[in-house]
């Protein structure tokens, strides 16, 4: 079974869809400069609606602990996931919540360092130089072929309905994350492209 997550939430709406189409996980974006940022308190509304079982998602970069222990009270997150340039020791400091350390790589020797991180789970991401996350880029995939990874992996970066299919012909993640790849604008998602890609992705399971 392939798990989905639904990344980039900021409407009750969309998230009550994507959890009826079949994803698992939605994510919630924290990080202020983000085009898909929300409010904790607004998160926390759109989370207390959700059914048992989904697990909702914080995305931080690069944020103090103090802040992001606010925002886990705030939203009633389970899982924090670390999207900048957080340590080994940064990323061991959190209890109470899963956490994902997620990688944004161009080549294969940026994953150098990944094992060094006793988190629940890695994230690999495309590299942007302006943007963590939600760039629409695609990494090369190649690059997953050589991964031994001692946790689940999850992929990200420029997913969308038309490629998902061939990335989960010559690889098969314990997760996928998509984001713009399913939007109408940033933020808002598209309903029949959410369906499809989920609909693609449980095609594996």
């Amino acid at each position: 079974m392939i798990r989905i997550k639904i990344c980039g939430i900021t409407r009750t709406a969309d998230a009550i869809a994507a959890v009826g189409y079949g994803a698992c996980a939605l994510g919630f974006n924290f990080y202020q400069d983000s085009p898909r940022y929300i409010e904790p308190e607004e998160a926390g509304n759109i989370i207390r609606q959700l059914p048992p079982f989904i697990s909702a998602v914080g995305i931080f970069v690069n944020a103090m602990k103090d802040r992001i222990d606010s925002v886990v009270e705030k939203s009633n997150i389970d899982t924090v996931q670390l999207h900048g340039d957080e340590t080994p020791e940064f990323c061991a400091q959190f209890s109470g919540v899963k956490i994902i350390k997620a990688f944004r790589i161009k080549k294969e020797s940026d994953l150098a360092r990944m094992e060094e991180y006793s988190v629940n789970g890695y994230l690999i991401d495309a590299y942007h130089p302006e943007l963590y996350g939600g760039s629409g880029f695609c990494f090369p995939w190649e690059i997953l072929e050589s991964i031994k990874s001692s946790k689940p992996l999850i992929v990200a970066g420029g997913l969308t309905p038309s490629n998902v299919g061939r990335l989960l012909e010559t690889f098969e993640p314990y997760g996928v994350d998509v984001c713009s790849g399913i939007e109408l604008k940033p933020g808002i998602k598209d309903h029949d492209a959410m369906k499809k890609f989920i609909k693609i992705v449980g095609k594996k399971k």
